[in-house]
């Protein structure tokens, strides 16, 4: 037996909309959430000269899988020996510029000879 002072129709309706409140706040917060992940990603891909996608509907995936496939066959690698050599452990910065309309993705800095301690 109900004890509540309400029909079931209108409980079920309350039901309903706090179901669709929670559910809009939990989305949210996850949202939040994904964000601060989305961003260390990026943050992570920025540096080392990746980089990051994030497909906002699984018939997006192929697209992204094709641009990636093409980032993959028109992509250079470029070394070099710094003079004089650094200390184990120093700290460089790295910047490479190209003349032209390109995309540059690289590494931002390194720990010579290893990571610092």
């Amino acid at each position: 037996m109900n004890d509540h002072n309400i029909d079931k129709t209108e409980e079920e309706t309350l039901l309903d909309e706090v179901s669709d409140e929670a559910l809009e706040i939990a989305a949210g917060a996850g949202r939040m959430a994904g964000m601060a992940g989305e961003h260390a990603l990026e943050t992570i891909a920025d540096t080392s000269g990746g980089a990051v996608y994030f497909p906002g509907e699984i018939t997006q995936l192929d697209e992204m899988f094709d641009l990636i496939d093409r980032e993959l066959r028109t992509q250079y690698r470029l070394g070099y020996y710094p003079d004089p050599r650094p200390p184990q452990g120093a700290y460089r910065q790295i910047e490479v510029r190209v003349k032209g309309d390109y995309t540059v993705r690289y590494r931002k800095a390194y720990y010579a000879g290893g990571v610092a301690n």
